[in-house]
């Protein structure tokens, strides 16, 4: 239903439910006129503006459900709706001052998440000590949960989650008698995980997602049965205590995003109604403990990103619910455990180890269901890849047609570019499931049946864009390539490549070139993930040579530099036609860029810098030494005393690179910048020079505002982890096609996703113009939104954005991007 509710009603009607409709406009203030109403849900629609006043007249309500439109005031009115047990502001728009409604005695559930709520956390709470369960999540609360909250002795749930509380965690929360579920979760908090915890009734404690430091607690002094402990996404240090095995009763353990290091407790393992057992991107060593199988009602494993090694253990055949295993980016070695081949897994990532072995048809039946992910990418598996089983005979209750479904194979050329791939179909694997193969040592024999709009390849352009990022031929079985010698040219040729897709019958494909599409509005995934590796791969150059290869000791003249060409003042006013308006390629906070002609009729990118900087010599000296593709080149530089202003001009000529900047690129605007952050230097850079010999590490900075780190407004001291905020706000950019500053909000691009991401609206979040699945815009934000927070110590490594990235891209991209 949609349009406006008719007033139809009966005055006699005792509850009405128009939750999930499309109505619109401001509630109807006749809702107020029936006195019989005891229940009212108008959750789910787009009602905005005001609770009418004539609910005040509605006293028989017991239940009051207003989620999810777009309300924006009148919370004082149900305050006279004194027979209320449950209302549910949740979803709104609602920003005002929370009312007193201590007039409600009876009130025992209060859901106001998803608003707009900010000050510290209301005190006229604290007088509804029937409260059961109270959800204040999804706001902008601030300061320190109060102590007096322990007034609220019955609750059961209580979640402060995606707020902004912080200091250290109240200890009395954990004195609530009847507390079972208990969300902190998202917030900035700090102090160290609770050292004790008396709360046998708690069952679910979440923490993640806040500066808590300091190593894990004594376990064994906690008195508690909890099914669920989260405490990633912190700055935890030190090792998996064992004394975690106390927790007898943990389903859910998530340690994810922290610095732990040490090994897996051989403790952990006895744990065995552990479901859910999540220590990704920690630096967790060793391997994993040899009765890992003892956890036999384990669901879903993830351990990725961590530096793991050794076999698999064979008890992990014993995991027979297994369905999720994300182990990639670690040390294991040694054959795959042909058990696994079995056990019918949803998603299976073993990437970027060093499994090896033949493939043959072992992996039939691993991806029968919707949505479901095959990544052995990176290994050293051999042999024809024949990935189904007829009608995935290992999942009796998931059976699928062989011959009704595709896959995509995600693999790219040796530049780093997804190949064109054909779909082809997979018996045993669904349309959206994915596999990728790519970087083993597959043997490629096919016969090319190209279509009338394709041309053949010869054999040589075959073995040109086959990855060769190892030898050719197969595996020794020990993790080695033995080299090979490719077949005749010709339709029915070999080519050994470790880059192949998989065909309808099992084995790998050929591939055939295509005629170029024409260029897409739409961004793909690929396309997205692809811009920003090749930024992060700029930086990790620039970050690497800088002390070895750009800066000496000891600080040399201008007169020996001799890397590149100092213009007269006389060139650069007849290249730019002196200075004119016409020549303006962008303007920013400190500099303009203007287009520029020389004698010999080169175009050049001028930057005219408007304020003088002390570090222009050594700006000149580092990006006239790097030769990189992804940074443009500077030819040369002027420096001249200007008469009139006393100033001395600093200008830097740069080579002009076409088809606009990156703005352009993300914001399709008409307002260019061509060159104004040429420099990826703004920030790491010149902090690397000055650590290498300049006397004041306090470098000064003239970023482009937005880009700025926060941590530099404070302190005025650059970090490495000034230029992964930095790389952030420009992942954001390309994700949401927002600028820094969101247009029609006063908030940074930063705040404003976040937002986003904490009330699961990827729909806004997403670039209209941006063609990529849900999770894939999940797993991109995340990455994102880990590079631009406060502090920067919270930030990973820039080597450690880019492998994600690089994941990212394996997983996602397809035969369009």
């Amino acid at each position: 239903m949609d349009g406006t509710i008719p007033s139809v009603f009966s005055t006699e009607l005792s509850s009405l439910d128009l939750q999930g409709n499309r109505f619109v406009g401001s509630m109807p203030p006749f809702l107020g006129s029936l006195p019989g109403l005891t229940a009212l849900e108008l959750a789910g629609n787009n009602f905005r503006g005001a609770i009418p006043k004539t609910f005040a007249k509605l006293i028989s309500v017991s239940w009051l459900s207003l989620s999810t439109n777009q309300l924006t005031s009148g919370l004082d009115v149900v305050s006279k709706m004194t027979w209320l047990i449950y209302v549910d502001f949740s979803f709104n728009n609602f920003s005002e001052r929370f009312p007193d409604l201590s007039t409600l005695p009876s009130l025992s559930g209060l859901s106001i998440r998803g608003n707009d709520m900010k000050g510290t956390f209301p005190s006229v709470l604290l007088k509804l000590t029937n409260l059961v369960t109270l959800d204040l999540g999804q706001n902008g609360f601030s300061g320190s949960i109060p102590e007096d909250i322990s007034k609220l002795s019955s609750l059961n749930m209580l979640y402060l989650d995606s707020n902004n509380f912080d200091e250290e965690i109240r200890s009395v929360l954990f004195t609530l008698p009847y507390i079972s579920y208990l969300d902190l979760g998202h917030n900035r908090l700090n102090g160290r995980v609770p050292s004790s915890l008396s709360s046998t009734s708690l069952g679910s404690l979440s923490l993640q997602e806040n500066n808590l430091s300091g190593s894990l607690p004594d376990f064994s002094k906690w008195n508690t049965s909890l099914l669920y402990l989260g405490l990633g996404s912190n700055n935890l240090t030190g090792s998996i205590p064992g004394s975690i095995s106390t927790l007898s009763s943990l389903m859910n353990l998530s340690l994810r995003k922290n610095q732990l290091s040490g090994t897996i407790p051989t403790a952990l393992v006895t744990l065995n109604s552990l479901a859910v057992l999540d220590l990704a991107s920690n630096s967790i060593s060793g391997p994993l403990p040899s009765a890992f199988g003892a956890l036999s009602n384990l669901i879903g494993l993830s351990v990725y990103d961590n530096q793991l090694t050794g076999k698999l253990p064979s008890s992990i055949c014993d995991l027979t619910r297994l369905i999720i295993m994300y182990i990639r980016n670690n040390y294991f070695y040694g054959e795959f455990p042909s058990c696994l081949y079995e056990h019918c897994l949803h998603r299976i990532d073993i990437s970027n180890n060093s499994f090896y072995g033949p493939i043959n048809s072992n992996f039939h039946g691993m991806i029968p269901n919707d949505g479901a992910l095959l990544n052995i990418a990176g290994n050293y598996f051999y042999g024809d890849p024949m990935l189904y089983a007829d009608g995935c005979q290992f999942c009796p209750s998931g059976s699928i047609e062989p011959d009704a479904l595709d896959i995509v194979e995600l693999g790219m050329d040796r530049r780093g570019r997804c190949g064109e791939r054909p779909f082809q179909a997979l018996p045993g694997a669904n349309k959206r499931g994915v596999a990728s193969l790519r970087f083993n040592c597959f043997t490629l024999s096919a016969q090319l049946e190209c279509t009338a709009n394709e041309t053949q390849r010869s054999n040589d352009t075959c073995l040109a864009f086959c990855s060769m990022s190892r030898e050719l031929g197969p595996c020794d079985g020990h993790g080695a390539c033995v080299p090979q010698q490719a077949g005749a040219a010709g339709a029915g040729f070999t080519c050994e490549c470790d880059d192949g897709y998989v065909t309808a019958n099992g084995s790998l494909g050929s591939t055939c070139a295509r005629p170029s599409p024409p260029p897409s509005a739409a961004l793909s995934t690929g396309a997205v993930v692809g811009i920003a590796v090749g930024s992060t791969a700029a930086f990790a150059l620039l970050l690497a040579l800088i002390v070895a290869l750009l800066w000496p000791r000891q600080r040399r003249k201008w007169s020996d530099l001799d890397v590149c060409h100092e213009f007269s003042m006389g060139e650069i006013l007849r290249a730019t036609r002196h200075w004119s308006s016409d020549s303006v390629l962008g303007k920013g906070g400190f500099a303009t860029v203007y287009k520029g002609v020389s004698e010999k009729g080169e175009l050049w990118a001028v930057k005219r810098n408007e304020l003088m900087s002390n570090d222009f010599e050594k700006e000149v000296r580092a990006m006239a030494s790097l030769r990189h593709e992804n940074v443009v080149r500077l030819l040369g530089f002027c420096l001249h005393q200007n008469v009139e202003s006393g100033q001395q001009e600093q200008i830097l000529v740069y080579e002009f690179v076409g088809n606009g900047d990156l703005k352009h690129q993300i914001h399709q605007s008409k307002e260019h910048n061509a060159h104004k952050q040429a420099k990826i230097a703004d920030f790491g850079l010149l902090k690397q020079l000055s650590q290498a010999g300049e006397e004041d590490d306090r470098t000064r900075i003239a970023g482009t505002p937005g880009y700025v780190d926060p941590d530099y407004n404070r302190s005025h001291v650059v970090t490495e982890k000034s230029d992964v905020y930095s790389f952030g706000v420009v992942l954001l950019e390309l994700l949401t096609g927002q600028k820094t500053h969101v247009k029609g909000t006063d908030r940074h691009i930063c705040e404003w996703a976040a937002k986003k991401v904490q009330a699961y609206d990827f729909g806004l979040l997403k670039d209209t113009a941006l063609d990529a699945p849900e999770d894939a815009v999940v797993e991109f934000a995340d990455i994102a939104l880990d590079c631009v927070k406060v502090p920067g110590s919270r930030r990973p490594l820039m080597k450690d954005v880019a492998r994600r990235l690089q994941a990212l891209l394996t997983k996602y991209c397809d035969d369009d991007d």
